[in-house]
């Protein structure tokens, strides 16, 4: 009986070997399963941060444009007001004078045609400006929802029964 017991006793080693050794290795692949899911997440948040900051200079720019295109707008209404009283004044004076500001004038609606125009591309520069930054906050929200799975409990346990 003294063998058998013996033999028993070294079946159980074996058996509690086995099982640390299984536990020991299971715990160094959590370890890298944990590892790896904070280098996704440090990945996702270096991807994050230069979507902010693109979307930062994006808001910037609209602001931007957006003083532009009040600037331009205030300086021609203050042109054509200009340009109005001096044809009040010039109203006045000799048919030199009235021939000289109809000459003033055409240069005027020429600077106001080009005023125009430009108004139109800085409104076309600013659409396209609004576009991107739509398309930034839709990628910005994909990747927050990328990293919001990420850090969703039992990411692990499916990164783990993916690889096996």
């Amino acid at each position: 009986m003294d063998m058998l017991e013996k033999r028993q006793e070294e079946e159980l080693k074996l058996i509690n070997e086995q099982a640390k050794k299984n536990i020991e290795d299971l715990e160094k692949q959590m370890k890298l399963m944990k590892e790896a899911d904070m280098k996704a997440q440090g990945k996702l948040e270096k991807q994050l941060a230069p979507a902010r900051e693109k979307e930062k200079e994006a808001y910037k720019n609209l602001q931007d444009l957006k003083q532009l295109f009040e600037k331009s707008k205030d300086d021609a209404q203050a042109e054509r007001a200009a340009a109005n009283l001096k044809f009040e004044q010039t109203k006045e004076d000799s048919m030199k004078a009235q021939a000289e500001l109809k000459s003033q004038l055409s240069a005027i609606a020429l600077r106001e045609t080009e005023t125009n125009k430009r108004l139109n591309d800085i409104m076309e520069i600013w659409k396209e400006e609004r576009k991107e930054a739509a398309a930034m906050k839709k990628d910005i929200k994909s990747l927050r929802d990328k990293l919001d799975d990420a850090n969703k409990p039992g990411f692990i346990r499916r990164v783990w029964r993916k690889i096996f």
